[in-house]
Formats: structure tokens, sequence, C-alpha cells
């Protein structure tokens, strides 16, 4: 297993521990877009706690690629 992917289920583990459900459904492709446009760790975690604190109902990857986009705007 490569080290991204020990990290990626570390973090899916600790958001599970956590019950953040909706980091968890967005956290790899929000980490894939992450690392492709070479973001700062903090940026990425911002964008997924802002998937977190979204309404459940209107949380999507249209959102989160939005989100995406705003950062490098």
């Amino acid at each position: 297993m490569s080290t991204q992917e020990v990290l990626y289920e570390e973090l899916a583990a600790l958001c599970r521990r956590l019950r953040l459900k909706y980091v968890r459904e967005e956290l790899r492709e929000v980490a894939i877009t992450a690392r492709a446009q070479r973001w700062d760790p903090a940026e990425m975690l911002r964008v997924l706690l802002g998937a977190c604190s979204a309404s459940p109902s209107t949380v999507s990857h249209t959102q989160v690629a939005a989100a995406a986009q705003a950062v490098d705007g």
C-alpha cells in the first residue's frame, strides 16, 4: 500500500471515529485535487470542514468542486 493510501485510510478512520460522515465522503476527491493543485494542508482541511458544515441534504461533489475553484481563483 502506498503512503498516500495509508494516509487516506488513517484519515477515513479518524473521520469515522469522530462521526464526520460528510468529510469522509468527500475526502478522496478533495485529497486528489489538493495534491494535484499543491494546496497547503490547511486549505484542504478548510474545504473538507466546509463540506461538513454544509447542510447534509445539500452537500455534493459539485459544491466541493466549486470550493476547490474558489481556492484557485
